[in-house]
């Protein structure tokens, strides 16, 4: 009998601790929904679409990372794109290590002829 009363005290004990630790857990992810919620409707933290159409056409006119250069009105499209990609890299590796660190790396050697290769005013995309 008193072995049963123990075990007894200790299972309640543990489903207590179960229960009330169940019960923090709830209220912390009200709280925290309640947050996120809230952020939702006041507007905070939001991106337009017309902010993301930006960002994204200014990463294809190569515009971000590239300080010295200004970004270009047109822009290739993304097979033309690839193929001077391809060209691009076959060329600077064929040029030797100290050439290569003068023009400061593949990247931006990539970045400089996409955005030459916009600015060409008439054409198709081969004539670019």
């Amino acid at each position: 009998m008193i072995e049963r009363s123990v075990w007894f005290r200790i299972a309640r004990g543990f489903a207590w601790l179960i229960l009330v630790l169940s019960l923090l857990g709830l209220v912390g992810g009200v709280v925290y929904s309640a947050r996120s919620v809230r952020q939702y409707f006041k507007g905070e933290e939001t991106i337009s679409a017309s902010d993301v159409k930006t960002a994204i056409e200014a990463r294809r006119a190569g515009a971000s990372g590239m300080e010295g250069l200004e970004a270009s009105p047109g822009h290739l499209d993304s097979k033309a794109e690839g193929q001077l990609t391809t060209e691009a890299i076959d060329i600077f590796n064929l040029l030797p290590p100290e050439s290569q660190n003068r023009f400061g790396g593949k990247e931006r050697v990539r970045l400089h002829l996409v955005m030459s290769a916009a600015n060409i005013q008439g054409g198709d995309v081969n004539v670019q």
